[in-house]
């Protein structure tokens, strides 16, 4: 049994920090930081993973990150400003 796990183990390569970091990113949530820090912390890891993305899917990905509440204020001062 011992030796069928570190037989799994070795199969497994392990995450690289940049790789690391790319899921940090990716599941990154508001949970309970003000926005601002929420928006920090997002800079701080798209300089440190090197993320090179266009404008509006760096948007989406740090609006996926925010909470329901601010993503419905959001969407509600959008459509007040567009119509």
């Amino acid at each position: 049994m011992v030796q069928a796990q570190k037989a799994y183990e070795q199969e497994i390569p392990k995450l690289s920090y940049k790789q690391e970091l790319y899921l940090k990113i990716s599941s990154l949530n508001q949970d309970n930081l003000k926005v601002e820090e929420h928006n920090k912390e997002f800079e701080q890891l798209q300089i440190r993973v090197g993320l090179d993305e266009v404008p509006k899917l760096r948007i989406a990905r740090f609006i996926k990150g925010l909470s329901p509440r601010w993503i419905y204020n959001l969407t509600y001062l959008l459509m007040m400003y567009v119509t």
